[in-house]
């Protein structure tokens, strides 16, 4: 019966050894399974996280930006506002020039002509600043009868190329250019 018992002791021996291993595969590979769940939940997490994360800060930059565009906006509005302002008080100080300092700048342009025949037609508002140009000084110099109606300034005319030095367009020709440079530059700056 020794034998007997020896037997049944080893069968049962290898079968709990064989039991045992087929324990501690079954364990490691749950824990394999169970760590590869634990890491693909937290790298998921950490992809929500990061894909969270991005959206937060994409928003703020777009809120940052949107913030941006307003000061330059506002920048370009309080400047434009300011440029109105200058261009509005030039002309009115060119407006209300005395007789004189009409004529000195008349005087400035139509050196520019020499000889050449022109038509000179005045502006309503300052054709009686004119009156005192001693026309003599100028024979290829012909003044048309009818002023431009509302109007201050004059328009010199050959026949076919009209030279127009009416105030409130050499006003809005620099307003023009003006504007141009400080809109770029407010742009520049962002």
């Amino acid at each position: 019966m020794s034998d007997l018992n020896a037997l049944k002791e080893t069968l049962l021996a290898q079968a709990r050894e064989q039991g045992q291993a087929k324990l501690a595969a079954a364990v490691k590979e749950h824990e394999l399974a169970f760590q590869q769940q634990e890491h693909d939940l937290l790298a998921e997490r950490a992809n929500r996280r990061q894909h969270q994360l991005n959206e937060v800060t994409n928003q703020h930059q777009r809120q940052l930006q949107q913030l941006k565009n307003q000061e330059r906006q506002s920048s370009l509005k309080s400047k434009q506002e300011v440029l109105n302002q200058l261009f509005e008080g030039a002309l009115t100080m060119m407006t209300e020039w005395s007789s004189s300092e009409h004529i000195a700048f008349f005087e400035r342009v139509i050196s520019q002509y020499k000889d050449q025949p022109l038509d000179l037609i005045l502006g309503e508002q300052t054709k009686d600043a004119f009156t005192d140009i001693d026309l003599s000084r100028y024979p290829h110099l012909s003044v048309n009868p009818e002023p431009i109606k509302g109007q201050a300034g004059f328009v010199l005319s050959d026949g076919k190329v009209e030279y127009n030095y009416l105030y409130q367009s050499l006003i809005n020709d620099t307003r023009q250019d003006t504007s141009l440079k400080l809109a770029n530059q407010v742009f520049e700056e962002a």
